[in-house]
């Protein structure tokens, strides 16, 4: 059996790194998620059939738990992805950018002369600190990427060879 569920686990990486190279078509991800879902199924099915089949219980003490620790840690990771602030809090940032940013010309404009880089690079600075923490929020559409993560699924499916 042992072949049997190495297959079956290959495929379920398979579909997990399928689903993570698809961002950001929804349906490609849906879709290799819910094959993802229906291997790990299979998978878990299998694993707790063939440990209660098994002489000894050394198999169902290593199998099982490591198998429950993956899905779990996959799990956590598909969550984390889907959660994100509520949009109040996304305006309550836009807001606060525009209150600074309506204070900060307000004491510049009783200065005196104004200096034009002075405001050119408080508006970039704004602007800049919006897009990354925004761009932080979703980590597989931006320039700030967790694409190197992958690696770690890649090299546990390469050794599986």
């Amino acid at each position: 059996m042992r072949d049997e569920l190495r297959e079956t686990f290959r495929q379920y990486l398979d579909a997990r790194l399928e689903a993570y190279r698809s961002v950001p078509d929804w349906e490609r991800v849906t879709q290799a998620l819910a094959r993802a879902d229906r291997l790990r199924e299979r998978l878990w099915a299998t694993s707790v059939a063939q440990s209660q089949q098994a002489p000894t219980t050394a198999a169902t003490m290593l199998l099982l738990p490591a198998l429950n620790a993956a899905f779990d840690t996959a799990s956590t990771r598909l969550a984390s992805t889907k959660e994100h602030p509520p949009g109040v809090i996304y305006g309550l940032l836009l807001a606060l950018t525009w209150i600074g940013a309506l204070f900060a010309g307000y004491g510049m404009a009783q200065r005196g002369p104004r200096n034009g880089l002075h405001e050119i690079f408080f508006a970039v600075t704004l602007a800049v600190t919006l897009y990354v923490i925004i761009d932080l929020e979703y980590p597989r559409l931006g320039l700030i990427r967790v694409d190197e993560f992958d690696e770690v699924l890649h090299d546990v499916r390469d050794s599986m060879k």
